[in-house]
């Protein structure tokens, strides 16, 4: 299932295959080049997760740019991997009520003054079963490998023989201190469309992570 979220109202949508249906179907039929050519906001923005309410009157003229060009769009021409309704001859008429609640959705956010997340439930369930995953995985490294293997040290392939080393179960930190960071961001829109938008910063956060776990846990050796 599909939401739209506008602070603090939710609206469901059609399934995820009727949703992506439609920005196929208009990025494929009605725009020339590239995805969000003609309608950056929608096909761009929105598609991506979240449209501020600042954009989102030009987005309802998008909209209904939009709306026209289903209209023109024949049934055999849709991008769609559900089974069609019988009695559709046109993309607008598969695609009304989802327009419809686009346009709703798109008027609370210009009137409310909050930006508009498009949110896929299932990938976030997903995101925030794995990161749980990613939890546990790094909480049960450290408590097996240091039941296990308490005098097993990390050492500098450069100075073999220093007296400094550090313990290898606490690169279980690690995947703890990631993990976290997605199980917030997986419920709450801002950050997960932060994230999202920012691949580097998932990637920074992991660099930072190991900078800290090599600087900051040396201990010595006994």
């Amino acid at each position: 299932m599909m939401m739209l979220e506008c602070d603090p109202s939710r609206q469901p949508l059609p399934t995820a295959p009727v949703v992506q249906a439609f920005f196929d179907t208009v990025a494929c039929r009605l725009e020339s080049t590239r995805r969000g050519s003609l309608y950056p906001l929608l096909l761009d923005r929105l598609h991506d997760g979240r449209l501020s309410s600042e954009d989102a009157p030009a987005a309802l003229q998008e909209l209904s740019a939009i709306e026209a060009g289903l209209e023109n769009i024949p049934r055999a021409q849709v991008l769609a991997g559900f089974a069609l309704p019988q009695d559709a001859l046109r993309a607008g008429q598969i695609f009304a009520a989802l327009v419809a609640q686009l346009r709703s959705a798109l008027e609370a956010s210009a009137h409310s003054g909050q930006p508009l997340y498009l949110i896929d439930v299932p990938r976030r369930r997903m995101e925030f079963y794995f990161a749980l995953c990613t939890l546990f995985g790094g909480l049960a490294w450290c408590f097996f490998v240091y039941a296990l293997f308490p005098n097993w040290y990390l050492t500098s392939a450069v100075v073999p023989d220093s007296p400094d080393g550090i313990p290898i179960w606490r690169a279980g930190y690690l995947p703890i201190a990631l993990s976290l960071v997605y199980i917030v961001s997986s419920r709450s829109p801002v950050l997960r469309y932060w994230f999202l938008r920012r691949q580097w910063a998932v990637l920074s956060l992991a660099v930072l992570g190991a900078v800290a776990f090599a600087v900051l846990s040396p201990v010595k050796f006994h």
